[in-house]
Formats: structure tokens, C-alpha cells, sequence
């Protein structure tokens, strides 16, 4: 699975960029990227809206033969380990957010963010998972979700395994259908740049 989906930039978005270098014109450039990103949201927030909801059920599998490993935790307390390092000071307050953030599903949408390019040589809004923002083990969660199902020791006992179902193609489904109102809306971000630049 793809966890991005790129919306590029036509031919005018690259020269726009191109023009905007040369003008030095950092108030432009930086307008260009707010419009860029404001135009993708919409498709961001409906990615985050879905994987929010999507459904997970596990079922156990049949014990293994396979020595005992020791235990490691669960995945919801790895996500709270992981986004609570992330904070530059470990105040109360970001323990409630990184509590906030440890579930599955809400640690996905989390991760799932904008980049915005805009240079002579790229021009493109890109939505993706970001797996740094997952714990290191985790990183192939999104994919799996998206995939919609995968299996994984309980609380790293190796001997006791159990398969996860989720409702497949959060990403897949959701993200291209937006791309066409995400293109439209940034090739206006483009016309209006282009408009002042003109002036």
C-alpha cells in the first residue's frame, strides 16, 4: 500500500514557483504554501475521519509450539512511551495528550498529515501517514489497517497470537476520491498568486 497520495502541480504551479524564487518574495512563497495546504485539508481530515471509525475486531489463533519470548507491553502503552518523547518537556499536560494519542486508531490519524512542495524542479501536496510518528514496532500499523488485517503476538507473548480485522482501504478509498476538489482548489491558490504577482 501507498501510505501518500500526491497531487501535482501543473505546469503553471512549477513556473509559479520559479517566478516566485526569482521575485524573492518570501510573504508569496509562504502564501502559496498556506493555500497549498488549505487546499489539501479537506482530503486530510476525511483520511483522519475515516480511520478514526474504522472498525477493528481481533481473533484469537491457535497457541504456538514456539518458545516463550519475554513480554513487552502493550501497543497503546508503546504509543504513549513514543508520543510522550516527542514533547519538549513532560509536563502533565502532555501526558494527557500523549494518553490522548495512544489508541490505534487515534495514533494513525495523528500521523496522517500534509507536505507541501512548491519548487521549480516539484510542485506537489502530498498526503501520507507519517510512520515516524509511530513507535518504531508500530510502523507498519497504517499499512496493515489500510490492508485490513494483520496478526501480532498479545502483549508480545509469542505463544498466544491473535488476528486483527479492520474494515480495509481507509487510505485507498478515502484520499484519491478527494483529489480531484483538492486539484481544483489549488490550481485557484495558483491563479491567485499568479494575480498578485501580475499586479
Amino acid at each position: 500500500m501507498a501510505v501518500s497520495v500526491e497531487v501535482r502541480g501543473t505546469a503553471e504551479f512549477r513556473e509559479l514557483a520559479r517566478r516566485l524564487k526569482e521575485a524573492g518574495d518570501g510573504r508569496l512563497v509562504r502564501d502559496l504554501r498556506r493555500g497549498m495546504r488549505a487546499a489539501a485539508n479537506p482530503a486530510k481530515e476525511e483520511a483522519q475521519r475515516t480511520v478514526r471509525s474504522v472498525r477493528i475486531e481481533g481473533v484469537p489463533l491457535a497457541e504456538t509450539t514456539r518458545p516463550r519470548r519475554r513480554t513487552r507491553g502493550s501497543g497503546r502503552y508503546a504509543r504513549y512511551e513514543h508520543q510522550l518523547s516527542r514533547s519538549r518537556k513532560v509536563t502533565e499536560r502532555a501526558r494527557v495528550r500523549a494518553a490522548g494519542r495512544s489508541g490505534l486508531r487515534e495514533a494513525v490519524a495523528h500521523a496522517t498529515g500534509i507536505e507541501v512542495n512548491a519548487s521549480p524542479k516539484s510542485a506537489r501536496v502530498r498526503i501520507r501517514c507519517r510512520r515516524s510518528q509511530m513507535p518504531a514496532d508500530q510502523r507498519k500499523l497504517p499499512m496493515y489497517i489500510n490492508k485490513g488485517h494483520w496478526r501480532h503476538p498479545v502483549r508480545g507473548n509469542t505463544d498466544v497470537w491473535v488476528e486483527q480485522l479492520a474494515d480495509p482501504a481507509w487510505f485507498d478509498d478515502t484520499v484519491p476520491k478527494a483529489g480531484p476538489a483538492c486539484r481544483e482548489a489549488a490550481a485557484q491558490v495558483v491563479n491567485d498568486i499568479t494575480d498578485k504577482i501580475a499586479r
